[in-house]
């Protein structure tokens, strides 16, 4: 059975470039990423046919029923490029409010579209520069040329929709796909004594994708020995792969160490950011990584499972992917959120149960902003949205 839907294109809309958005570009935009091979092809697998009805009309017939479509639609790894410029990863041509002045390794320069079609943004421009990884969980936001003495800067932190997770590389012929030395692993890897052993507070336990769906996961640490000889563990080396950031290393330590109690032998080694999409990432047996929502968490949930590039796609075993796919169907066809609540709540369970991944914790992110700044508010992934900041 197919699906047609019809879409109205809002007109005056302008590129960057000042090229006119027209349903050319929404057809060019989508023909692109399905006939590469993008990692986020998923969000267009489901269309069959395009038609550009007129300048601003456009018609999409599907495949299958996908109640979430319009959403993909509007989701940020679909945006929309000009069908008459060739796309520049150093430009970023798009119709957004800001567009880029200026780009380097280390420095990001943002300044206000004036032909923006929605309000023109306040501020006339922004500066970014890339910090060391370490800070990534804190930023300030200053206001350039500004020197008078501040010491009431505002603090702003919240638990992030995302999460901290150790997850199995079922692509690799070792003793992972053995359901008992996962358990061994989950018993073992328990994050309230890993915070307390490392003197750290404030911890947020995670056992979902989501925070206020977390619970307390029951760890019993004297079942690790007799896990470990059932899954017939012969001691070789487990690889544990984790990012070179000081709290990551401490954490791969911290597990290395209590899993040498009960002479399970593994070897940690160390990643940059810059090496995740590398093909060596896949050497690993264990790896700790983060996940991190946009603001359509649904939307989200899905691509950390469907997103090609991504950890849980790369590292699950074909078997694993089909079952979960399984319920992303159900999740894409639902009309309604409860339903889809449902089955996301079954896809947990299921990781859950077959211990695919380990949950870890939720992470803190803290900001502070300089008292000038106001109507600070947050886009996805955890980003201020600058179109609605100001300076007073």
């Amino acid at each position: 059975m197919h699906l047609i839907l019809q879409s109205v294109l809002r007109k005056g809309v302008r590129f960057h470039n000042q090229h006119l958005l027209t349903s050319e570009d929404v057809r060019y935009t989508l023909d692109r990423f399905k006939t590469s091979s993008s990692p986020h092809s998923w969000l267009v697998e489901d269309i069959d046919q395009i038609e550009c009805l007129s300048p601003f009309t456009i018609r999409f017939k599907l495949f299958k029923p996908n109640a979430l479509f319009p959403r993909f639609l509007s989701f940020h790894n679909l945006v929309i490029l000009p069908v008459n410029e060739p796309f520049d990863e150093n430009k970023w041509i798009g119709t957004g409010p800001f567009q880029i002045k200026k780009r380097t390794d280390n420095l990001l320069v943002l300044q206000a579209f004036d032909n923006y079609f929605l309000t023109r943004p306040i501020l006339d421009e922004i500066e970014i520069y890339r910090v060391p990884i370490e800070t990534t969980h804190s930023a300030m936001y200053e206001v350039q040329n500004h020197n008078e003495t501040i010491t009431t800067y505002q603090h702003k932190q919240d638990i992030e929709v995302g999460f901290r997770f150790l997850s199995f590389n079922f692509k690799r012929n070792t003793i992972v796909h053995n359901a008992a030395f996962r358990e061994a692993i989950y018993h073992l890897m328990d994050v309230r004594k890993l915070w307390k052993d490392l003197g750290r507070s404030n911890l947020q336990e995670a056992s979902s994708y989501f925070f206020w769906k977390s619970k307390h996961q029951t760890k019993d640490i004297q079942r690790v020995q007799s896990l470990l000889e059932e899954a017939g563990y012969q001691g070789e080396l487990i690889t544990v792969y984790t990012l070179d950031k000081q709290n990551c290393v401490e954490e791969a330590e911290w597990v290395k160490q209590e899993a040498r109690k009960f002479g399970l032998h593994l070897d940690v080694k160390v990643y940059s950011i810059s090496d995740y999409y590398d093909p060596s990432l896949e050497e690993a047996d264990l790896l700790m990584m983060g996940e991190v929502a946009s603001m359509d968490h649904h939307l989200s949930f899905l691509g950390a499972f469907l997103n090609k590039a991504l950890i849980f796609n790369r590292f699950l075993s074909n078997a694993h992917l089909e079952n979960l796919n399984v319920y992303f169907e159900k999740i894409k066809q639902a009309t309604d959120w409860q339903t889809r609540e449902c089955w996301i709540n079954e896809v947990e369970c299921y990781i859950r149960q077959e211990n695919l991944f380990l949950y870890l914790n939720h992470p803190i992110k803290s900001r502070i902003f300089h008292p000038m700044i106001k109507d600070i508010q947050f886009d996805s992934f955890g980003f201020v949205d600058f179109r609605k900041l100001w300076i007073k």
